[in-house]
Order: C-alpha cells, then structure tokens, then sequence
C-alpha cells in the first residue's frame, strides 16, 4: 500500500513513541545510534482498527518533522 492510500484510506486513532539510543550491539563494542520507534493506530473506512510499527533514525525523523511543520504552516493559513 502506497503512501497516498494509507493516507486516503485510514484515520489515526493514536500514535505513540519512543527515543532511544543503541549503545551497543553483537559487532562493535562502542557504538551509539538514535533511533525513534513510532507506534501508530489506525481506523479504516470498514472500522476495522489497525496497529503499525515503525523506527525512524535520526535522519529520517529529521525529514519526517521538516514534513509535518510544512504540513502545520499549511494548516495555519487555512484558519
């Protein structure tokens, strides 16, 4: 399912998230990665009510957010 329709498709419910920080994992000793772990509840037009996980890292959230000020800016020229 493309972007476009997920979006036309479905209403959120709820989103919830989390920040963490890998310190370390199986391959290096010192490591440190950002990451966000997104949680996201949906309703179709069927009522059916749909959870889905995503984890963004830090770069991505970064383009996620410049997206959605766009989105409010947009939003506030409507009012």
């Amino acid at each position: 399912m493309s972007v476009q329709e997920f979006i036309a498709n479905k209403k959120m419910l709820d989103v919830e998230w989390r920040f963490s920080i890998a310190t370390a994992n199986s391959s290096k000793e010192n490591y440190s990665d950002c990451f966000l772990q997104l949680k996201i509840k949906t309703i179709d037009k069927n009522m059916i009510e749909e959870t889905t996980h995503f984890e963004l890292t830090l770069a991505q959230f970064n383009e996620l957010f410049t997206e959605i000020e766009k989105v409010k800016n947009l939003m506030s020229l409507i009012k």
